[in-house]
């Protein structure tokens, strides 16, 4: 018998193993079980007669048993179950980079497992230093003997050779036993043909994205050299090569070192060109049989002073640079987990083959410095191995070491302050939560309260003494809380439901404050128990009343629009009365003798008419429903002929005076506005003096500058009409001020008014492109000082005193008339035709429409109703405005709320009558409209 060494070690992973060498060249590894019930067992086969194997089982045998023995070691949980035998068949040698890596992982996934106990047997077939032809027949007659009786539950193989071993040998050797394989190149489905319970995950190495990796990191190489070797695995490695390569432009050559000697290999290399670069697929073993490890292949390569690629992880960190690779400890891990299923019951047939590669960028630091390659240029999740260590990474371990020790001494001396003073923090803590939550119910805007079942007050924060109105929690401590509430029906019933649920959520009530207000709060409360078990009232009071006041108000606004509504309505159907009246009256004048009795009683009529006209001016305006219709007015005039009524309104207490430039510019306004925005700031000014006080109202023309403007943003340089009111009232503090102009905010209280008056002055104002300003301190009255654009136009008094009073006659111009009252259509057309007009009318759209074509069109003016009973007038008008472009166009209306109906008129720019109107006005807005034309 050949003499045998044993060598006792420690593998990396802790496991204790004795390597048993034998003379004939044959050896295997057996380890002791690890606590997880993980056995380990490792068998490297040679070239040689296997009856040497035989002895070497027995002795490992016996030597386990005797260290079992020895230790005394008891089986875990998972021991006493049936250990699951795994069978790992590697194809190559151990020590081998590429195999022990997917030993490694598989190991490392087992290491894990501990649902059941795992014994592994290890294989090295060393197929990748000798031929498998020769080395086959030897095995198949080695694992015959070893696995007679000693079948495994699971077989993983790794690389071709070993799955080439066990689809010829498996139905003799292993029958039925499920198979997983990792590493196989090239793999076929049609490689499995006939044969069941066998899959794995394919070794698709990225040799594509290599050679891509290679071009993009050197783009000045022109020729890529690979390098493969005899062994069969080379052999396809370069049909692969051959394939890939087909699809790259012809800018780049490529150029096959295969099954060379390492002299031919050195002589091939040294001939390539600088530009060139390498791709090393495998070089094992060279055509004289000459085995070579992957440090030995590239230290072989290197000496020839080109970047060096590869695809396997085995030739990282010995002078390649890198590429896509492929790692065997991947490999390992995820054939492992397969493995894992089917030993927990899953068919090795429902699994699918993996055919995605494992494939990771990775680089080595050196090479890359070397060959001038910047990290940035690296693909995205790249490893990159022998980066320089800061003094942080060499010396990590001793200062975490450091800072370990440090931190445990410092725990510990924080224990022991924390013991010694525990008791005391405590109190402190409970302090501090007392005072925080005292301090956020003393700061919360909601009221809070406790009170006993009675309503006896037991704690309440500013919030609520403010909304109740008590100076003191002392002073509202001595009213009971349920005197608080307006109605006492309100107090039973909320203590009835709070009661009956143990809490009331938002439940609306009113209180009576101490200085007799009324406000109203949503109460939300629960009950709750004192230390000593009596039963109390914790509540939350949400202040509702300007919520409450604002829904009454909209309420109001509400009922003012229908108001407004029914009086447009009638302010509509009046003025088509009016309109009658007034056309009938103006037309009997003409007939009657001036200064007869008969003559003074039309004349009367025609006043009384007028006062119609004004009270439904007034309802238009009250609604806001009137066509805001811009003119020159001269704000002197306007205001004195104000004077009268405004005196009526600020009463005999107060004194009423203006101050009025002589020369006053014109203002481009609309006069009802601007009356309204002056009784509405003289109103305001009254009631701040509610004993009485004087009201200046003052004009004066002022010239803008841009000193002015930095004061006041919202002004702007120019000329500008400046009217001011003044009074010597009650005043205001900043406050107020700031909120002056806010709708609904009012210091007179609900009943004295809506918070809208100043409201309407500031949108007023807004609307005619002017600004306003408030001047005021508590206690010396206010300034409100309103600009407005000055305008170069005449007002319309100093128009109409221009104009000639010659009357407006017509020379046969034809009108279309429409217009569905009938006594207004009468009247307008017996007017306009004493005056020289040819008048037909219509009562509606599509009567208009018809007189139109029955005249093709012959018509020179369209006098039209905004409102029909069968359409809109500005449809009308435009549909007729399309057939004849030329014709000239004027509307009227008694009522003109529609804006639709307006942004047609504005847009066309029409000109536009008020009824009821004069018929005088009539003339002359006829004639003026067919002058434009």
């Amino acid at each position: 018998m050949p003499e045998e060494t044993i060598t006792p070690g420690y593998r990396r992973d802790g496991i204790k193993v004795e390597s048993h060498i034998h003379g004939r060249g044959f050896c295997w590894i057996s380890g002791s079980v690890k606590p997880k019930g993980i056995r380990v067992r490792a068998d490297t086969a040679n070239t040689g007669n296997n009856r040497y194997c035989y002895p070497g089982i027995c002795f490992a045998g016996i030597l386990i048993f005797s260290m079992f023995f020895i230790l005394g070691l008891s089986a875990s949980s998972a021991d006493a179950q049936e250990a699951k035998r795994v069978l790992i068949l590697n194809s190559y040698h151990k020590g081998n980079p590429w195999t022990d890596g997917i030993v490694e992982g598989i190991q490392s996934v087992f290491d894990k497992v501990d649902l059941f106990s795992i014994t592994v047997h290890v294989e090295f077939m060393d197929t990748k230093r000798h031929k498998p032809e020769r080395l086959f027949p030897c095995l198949q007659k080695l694992y015959k003997e070893k696995y007679r009786t000693n079948q495994p539950d699971i077989i993983i193989l790794s690389d071709n050779n070993a799955l080439d071993f066990i689809i010829k040998y498996r139905d003799e050797l292993f029958p039925d036993v499920p198979v997983v394989f990792c590493g196989i190149n090239n793999f076929t489905d049609s490689m499995l043909d006939g044969h069941t319970g066998i899959t794995g995950i394919v070794e698709d190495y990225d040799l594509r994205g290599t050679i891509e990796l290679i071009l993009r990191l050197h783009p000045h190489v022109k020729q890529v050299a690979c390098i493969t070797d005899i062994v069969p695995t080379g052999k396809l490695h370069r049909q692969r090569f051959r394939k890939v390569v087909s699809e790259f432009s012809d800018d780049v050559e490529f150029v096959e070192l295969a099954e060379l000697t390492a002299t031919e290999l050195g002589e091939s290399l040294s001939r390539l060109p600088h530009d060139s670069a390498v791709i090393l697929l495998s070089y094992y073993r060279d055509r004289t049989g000459e085995a070579f490890t992957p440090q030995q292949a590239v230290s072989l390569i290197a000496e020839h002073n080109l970047p060096i690629y590869s695809c396997w992880d085995i030739f990282l960190n010995t002078g390649i640079v890198g590429g896509i690779l492929t790692s065997g400890q991947l490999h390992g891990k995820h054939v492992a987990q397969m493995a894992l299923r089917i030993l927990g019951g899953e068919s090795a047939d429902s699994i699918p083959v993996i055919y995605k590669g494992l494939n990771v960028p990775m680089f080595d630091y050196l090479q890359l410095k070397r060959w001038g390659i910047k990290l940035s240029n690296l693909p995205e999740g790249s490893i990159v191995i022998n980066k320089p260590h800061s003094f942080y990474e060499e010396k990590k371990r001793i200062i975490w070491s450091v800072v370990a020790f440090i931190t445990f001494q410092t725990v510990i001396i924080f224990s022991l302050l924390l013991n010694m003073s525990r008791r005391k923090r405590a109190e402190m803590a409970l302090q501090k939560s007392e005072e925080k939550y005292r301090g956020i119910i003393a700061n919360a805007v909601e009221g809070i309260y406790r009170t006993t079942i009675d309503g006896e007050i037991l704690e309440a924060n500013s919030a609520l003494l403010e909304f109740l109105g008590y100076e003191s929690l002392e002073e509202l401590k001595a009213t009971n809380f349920s005197e608080l509430f307006l109605r006492p029906a309100d107090r039973d019933r909320f203590l009835k439901q709070l009661l009956k649920r143990g809490h009331v959520k938002g439940y609306e009530v009113e209180y009576r404050r101490r200085d007799g207000k009324i406000v109203v709060a949503t109460e939300s409360a629960r009950v709750a128990r004192k230390e000593d078990g009596t039963q109390i009232i914790e509540g939350i009071l949400y202040d509702v009343t300007e919520h409450k006041q604002m829904e009454e108000q909209l309420r109001q606004a509400q009922k003012m629009e229908a108001i407004g509504t029914l009086a447009t309505g009638v302010a509509h159907d009046f003025n088509n009365i009016l309109q009658a009246i007034q056309g009938y009256t103006d037309i009997a004048l003409l007939s009657v003798t001036e200064g007869s009795q008969l003559y003074r009683d039309l004349n009367q009529i025609r006043k009384a008419s007028m006062c119609g006209v004004d009270l439904t001016r007034q309802l238009l305006l009250f609604s806001r429903r009137q066509h805001l219709e811009m003119v020159s007015l001269n704000v002197n005039r306007v205001i004195q002929d104000l004077t009268k009524m405004l005196n009526r309104l600020v009463g005999e207490d107060v004194s009423l005076t203006a101050d009025f430039e002589p020369e006053i510019w014109t203002v481009e306004a609309n006069a009802g506005n601007f009356g309204q925005m002056i009784m509405n700031l003289v109103v305001n000014a009254r009631d701040a003096m509610p004993e009485g006080g004087e009201i200046t109202i003052k004009t004066r023309n002022v010239h803008v500058d841009e000193e002015y403007c930095r004061i006041y943003r919202v002004a702007r340089p120019g000329k500008f009409v400046h009217v001011s009111v003044k009074d010597t009232g009650v005043g205001m503090d900043q406050a107020v001020i700031d909120r002056i102009f806010d709708p609904f905010f009012t210091t007179k209280g609900p009943e004295r008014g809506t918070g809208m008056g100043l409201a309407v002055v500031y949108g007023i104002v807004k609307e005619h492109g002017g600004w306003i300003t408030v001047e005021s301190s508590p206690g010396n009255g206010a300034v409100f000082s309103i600009y407005l654009p000055a305008c170069t136009m005449k007002s319309e008094e100093e128009k109409k005193a221009s104009v000639s009073s010659e009357p407006f006659r017509g020379n046969g111009e034809r009108i279309l008339l429409v217009e569905d009252d009938e006594s207004v259509r009468e009247s307008t057309t017996k007017w306009l035709s004493k005056n020289g007009y040819a008048v037909f009318g219509a009562s509606g759209v599509q009567e208009a429409l018809d007189i139109f074509q029955k005249n093709r069109g012959n018509f020179d003016l369209i006098l039209a109703d905004v409102i029909l009973p069968d359409g809109r007038g500005p449809k009308l008008v435009q549909h007729i405005v399309r057939l004849k472009p030329e014709i000239s166009v004027l509307f009227v209306s008694g009522y003109s709320g529609e804006r639709s109906d307006w942004s047609s008129v504005q847009k066309g720019g029409y000109p536009y009558l008020q009824k009821p109107y004069l018929l005088t006005d009539l003339l002359k807005v006829v004639s003026d409209t067919l002058k434009k034309k």
